[in-house]
């Protein structure tokens, strides 16, 4: 779950604009097909990453928000394992 700072709309163009915290290591999908990134290669890590997306997963469903597009693209990466 990202930190929303704010938000923004423009009603011309009828956008919609999130401020949110800043990611440098980008996205799951990213980090888990750069071969350079050994962390990602090792099972205990993979473990670690699915137990994460399955509390955060949790998260939502307790306050009945169902994520309809749950891939390594949109699980962003904050910090190294």
């Amino acid at each position: 779950m990202v930190q929303i700072h704010g938000y923004a709309t423009h009603d011309l163009e009828k956008n919609f604009y999130i401020v949110m915290e800043y990611y440098p290591l980008g996205d799951l999908k990213k980090n888990l097909l750069d071969a350079s990134n050994t962390e990602f290669n090792n099972l205990l890590v993979k473990l670690k990453i699915m137990i994460q997306i399955s509390r955060a997963v949790h998260e939502l469903h307790k306050h009945n928000i169902v994520h309809r597009d749950i891939k390594p693209h949109n699980f962003l990466v904050k910090v190294r394992f």
